[in-house]
């Protein structure tokens, strides 16, 4: 109800690209199913021309674009209609647009909804590569609490109000399942990881 957001420094209102931040919505897998757009276009979305509505893109564009779908394994099916994709693959042509701003942030709300153990372990291997090689922050929404915990450096967690905010390992050894869940809460082991 009160505060503002920065982002490296800048409020909303003083940023007006919102380039340094990179979004992968929620439910990405059921989007653009049925979209008569191809991978290349959903991609090139991400730049839009400097020059107006019919300007074209840059070199500085082209190559971002390029470097974004060969990264996340797009480029063989980039002239594809997305609803001939699977979900995976869709989801990957999003990752692809939100890294083609070349961000600083990259945000994925709730990206594992749907996907399978397998290509869970293959996600999460992808991301930290993005992280190593790039300095990509990664900032991700999940239910998925033994996941995380394996996964991520800092967990922040929020139930009507900041519960906490800490690193993975501070989070294993304090009560804030408790506390987001209730005492009655049982926690079910699925296994993923070994």
């Amino acid at each position: 109800t009160h505060g503002e957001v920065r982002i490296f420094g800048h409020t909303i209102e003083e940023s007006k690209k919102h380039y340094d931040v990179g979004y992968v919505p929620q439910k990405v897998m059921d989007s653009g199913a049925a979209f008569p757009a191809t991978v290349a276009e959903v991609v090139n979305s991400a730049r839009p021309p400097h020059n107006g509505v019919f300007g074209h893109l840059t070199f500085d564009d082209r190559q971002a674009i390029d470097e974004a779908m060969e990264l996340t394994g797009v480029v063989d099916y980039q002239h594809k209609l997305m609803g001939a994709l699977s979900g995976g693959q869709r989801q990957l042509v999003f990752i692809a647009r939100a890294l083609a701003r070349r961000p600083k942030i990259l945000i994925l709300d709730e990206p594992m909804v749907g996907v399978d153990a397998a290509a869970e372990e293959k996600f999460y291997a992808f991301l930290e590569d993005l992280h190593c090689r790039f300095g990509l922050t990664i900032l991700m929404v999940s239910h998925d609490i033994e996941a995380i915990v394996k996964e991520a450096k800092q967990v922040l967690c929020l139930n009507k109000r900041l519960v906490c905010h800490v690193p993975t390992r501070s989070f294993s050894t304090g009560n804030y399942e408790a506390i987001l869940y209730g005492n009655r809460a049982k926690k079910i082991s699925h296994n993923h990881y070994v």
